[in-house]
């Protein structure tokens, strides 16, 4: 993957959860943003009955401090990173646009 200097990254992730697969997403969005990487997470509601849009970061990942957004810009210089548990979801799928708010 090529990165510029103006370049975003959009990481994906479950909102209000907390498990090995999205603490490391925030690890990885933390040593993006100290490589000087501009990083945000994108969190939907991947779990039913748990998602709070007004507050989506678990606890257990606001040691990170990545910023989190809702609006993602559509450049070719951007990066979106994805857990596997919803790449299917890429290839049409009405869930994917529904959790993330397309």
């Amino acid at each position: 993957m090529k990165l510029y200097p103006d370049s975003k990254v959009y990481i994906f992730c479950p909102g209000n959860y907390a498990g090995g697969g999205p603490e490391l997403l925030h690890q990885l969005a933390s040593a993006l943003i100290s490589f000087g990487v501009e990083t945000y997470t994108v969190y939907g509601a991947m779990t039913k009955g748990i998602f709070n849009p007004e507050d989506p970061v678990h606890d257990a990942y606001k040691k990170y401090h990545v910023p989190y957004t809702v609006q993602l810009e559509d450049n070719s210089k951007n990066a979106i990173i994805i857990p596997e548990t919803i790449t299917y979801e890429l290839y049409g799928g009405k869930k994917f646009a529904e959790c993330f708010g397309g």
